[in-house]
């Protein structure tokens, strides 16, 4: 085991399914997240060789953050969380504020609401019509959030975005 300054970072060899491998060894560590990277493919080649990523998302009991390409900027990392401020959504941003998380410079909280004709989706903990009080009680929630962010030496910003959640995040990130 390498000890870092902050982290234990150790390297192991293991034989058999990827996603099985990563899920036990993760239980076996309490793990609270899978990091993997992933490289895209074409059709044929997802249908023939699987996804490890898609394994893990459907079978681990952990968290997985998927890095599907390099960092962009040497200056650190760029990252967007989707927030519906439900119990467990506020525990994973809590979680993930108490790693201090070295190298990441700039977070965008964002968070979805999508109207329909039969009223709004649930995105949005609590949240079952929208009007202007409710979007400002949003915009406090993600104001609060970007704060805890700061005082860690993070750039941040928040927004909400009319639209169901993951077009919130694609429309962020770009």
């Amino acid at each position: 085991m390498l000890k870092t300054s902050r982290y234990q970072v150790g390297r192991e060899t293991h034989q058999g399914d990827p996603a099985r491998v990563l899920i036990e060894r993760a239980s076996d560590v309490h793990a609270d997240i899978i990091a993997v990277g992933s490289a895209r493919k074409g059709a044929w080649a997802s249908l023939f060789f699987g996804s490890v990523t898609k394994a893990l998302t459907s079978s681990a009991e952990q968290s997985i953050l998927v890095a599907k390409s390099a960092p962009r900027s040497k200056d650190g990392l760029t990252a967007v969380l989707a927030v519906d401020h439900s119990a467990y959504g506020n525990a994973c941003i809590d979680r993930f504020i108490s790693w201090n998380a070295r190298g990441v410079q700039r977070v965008s909280i964002v968070t979805g609401t999508l109207s329909t004709s039969l009223g709004v989706e649930q995105q949005v903990d609590g949240l079952d019509r929208l009007d202007s009080a409710n979007e400002a009680d949003i915009e406090a929630r993600n104001a609060a959030i970007c704060k805890r962010l700061q005082e860690l030496g993070m750039d941040c910003d928040h927004r909400i975005v009319h639209g169901h959640a993951n077009e919130a995040i694609e429309s962020t990130m770009n």
